[in-house]
């Protein structure tokens, strides 16, 4: 009896989401970043944010220049609108559809809201809900929605938008806007909408315990740890990226011996509150590139994982 509800609750755990649309906006442009870190490649270096400044390591997203923070959020999440709105108008109006936005602590929230609702009607796109998610929240704000059973919980779409921007320049930063649009696959399914990948409840652990985190992701994410030989790591403290390594050595992750640990914190620097969706991001495209399951680990307190598949 107990073995027969542990394997339904597996089963249920093993349920993904479908990506039906990504697009994220980096410095080193909007397409092939996935590749080019996997290659080694830098986009980050050592310079001035402003003349009178010491050099710091950072990137900035210099295609929107505009001095205010608040225009230089809403830009980006126009650029994000730009490439999803075609997707978001496939999307059947009785099919509900959310939307969650994030930003960092210090943006004002109601403005940026009123701007986005103004670009979304612009767009003439379907009606949505609107909320904001809380910058400390990443990668576990899906396991709450995989948590039900179905109904209106379950069977909509959601399109996550996180932006980044910085007032001062922090050391070892990043600029970054990402967007994600999912959606359960046997709904999308119904409703004859085509996912381009999978993206498997996220599992999370502590530092401080022996739980791990990337043996239950890889449950989740119904393969083998042996079977992954992509990893990405992105908002991680130093700490938490030893432990992070740990882990992986622990459980026999397969990127460990290729070598297939990708380090968007090195390449780019911190995203910030959009770092966890960069990392999503990027290995949604990397999936897609090789058709091979990438696994995410992100987190400044908590460590996530999360498995993605194509």
């Amino acid at each position: 009896m107990m073995e027969a509800y542990r394997k339904e609750a597996i089963d249920f755990g093993k349920e993904p989401l479908g990506v039906l649309g990504f697009r994220y906006v980096s410095e080193p442009g909007q397409t092939g970043l996935a590749g080019a870190i996997a290659k080694g490649e830098q986009s980050v270096e050592y310079r001035k944010p402003k003349p009178d400044m010491q050099a710091i390591r950072y990137t900035a997203l210099l295609a929107f220049p505009d001095e205010d923070q608040s225009r230089r959020t809403a830009s980006a999440l126009d650029s994000l609108l730009d490439a999803l709105q075609g997707k978001l108008k496939s999307i059947p109006a009785w099919l509900p559809l959310e939307v969650y936005l994030q930003f960092p602590s210090e943006i004002d929230s109601a403005l940026q809201i009123d701007l986005w609702m103004e670009s979304w009607r612009l767009r003439a796109l379907p009606a949505a809900r609107v909320e904001m998610l809380p910058a400390d929240v990443g990668l576990m704000a899906l396991d709450s929605w995989l948590d039900h059973r179905g109904g209106p919980g379950l069977e909509k779409i959601v399109l996550i938008a996180a932006v980044q921007m910085h007032k001062d320049t922090p050391d070892n930063s990043a600029e970054a806007a990402v967007a994600l649009l999912l959606g359960w696959p046997p709904a999308l399914e119904r409703h004859g909408l085509k996912p381009v990948a999978m993206l498997h409840r996220p599992a999370q652990s502590a530092t401080d315990t022996g739980e791990d985190g990337i043996t239950l992701a890889t449950t989740w994410g119904d393969t083998d740890p042996a079977a992954i030989d992509h990893l990405w790591l992105s908002g991680l403290s130093p700490r938490n990226k030893a432990h992070v390594s740990l882990l992986a050595a622990r459980s026999g992750l397969a990127a460990l011996q290729r070598p297939g640990v990708y380090d968007v914190d090195f390449a780019l620097g911190h995203a910030g509150v959009a770092a966890s969706w960069l990392a999503v991001t990027l290995a949604i495209e990397y999936a897609i590139q090789m058709k091979a399951a990438q696994m995410i680990a992100c987190g400044e307190h908590a460590l996530q994982f999360a498995v993605v598949r194509s």
